[in-house]
């Protein structure tokens, strides 16, 4: 028959029951132990989950383009930092290279491509870090595919290796750590799931919670 479980549940912990009606907890195989340790947690250590979780649905509720312009900020930053240090190192070479403000408006506009293709800029990507990872990734690499075959093929130019790997290398650290932190703070965004059916849909729910 037919069950209605009201649950709560925390992204960052084991999802904990409280039933509705006749259910039982127990024949969930779920514990209410978070919600009892939640009670008995200090006043301070409450109002950081609460810190946390406010920040996550904020981060939540950004507009995709907020999510480019840091990716645009980032790999022309990364280009900066790769085009003084080659500088530095051989300056003969630099005649042969593409001019620096062509060489940052197409890579910024072909990692903010790639990443509308592969879906960087979604709110899904932020629930799973593997996500976060391997979509960063393919952004990267399409990006640096599509910015070569414009500099070498279209503009007729060359450009550092170094300097573009100094351009990807600092998009990716530091734009992973980035959603990596975005993950964590929206794990700690509390909501509350309506759960109407067996202890089999209640276990599914479980199972796409890892």
């Amino acid at each position: 028959h037919m069950k209605q479980l009201g649950v709560k549940f925390r992204m960052d912990a084991p999802l904990a029951v409280q039933t509705v009606g006749s259910a039982t907890s127990t024949s969930l195989g779920a514990s209410t132990a978070p919600f009892a340790w939640g009670r008995r947690s200090a006043p301070h250590m409450q109002a950081r989950r609460r810190t946390a979780s406010r920040i996550g649905q904020f981060v939540l509720e950004l507009p995709e383009s907020s999510w480019m312009v840091l990716d645009a900020l980032l790999v022309a930053i990364g280009l900066a930092i790769g085009q003084r240090l080659v500088g530095t190192v051989s300056t003969g070479a630099m005649v042969e290279h593409v001019e620096t403000w062509k060489a940052h408006l197409v890579f910024v506009g072909s990692f903010m491509l790639a990443g509308m293709v592969f879906g960087l800029y979604e709110r899904e990507t932020f629930w799973s870090r593997s996500r976060i990872l391997t979509r960063t990734l393919l952004t990267a690499v399409a990006a640096v595919v599509l910015a070569y075959a414009v500099i070498y093929v279209l503009l007729y130019s060359v450009i550092s290796r170094r300097m573009v790997c100094w351009g990807v290398g600092f998009h990716f650290v530091v734009g992973t750590s980035v959603r990596t932190w975005t993950w964590w703070l929206v794990h700690r965004v509390r909501r509350a799931v309506l759960v109407v059916g067996s202890s089999e849909l209640f276990d599914s729910f479980r199972r796409a919670q890892d």
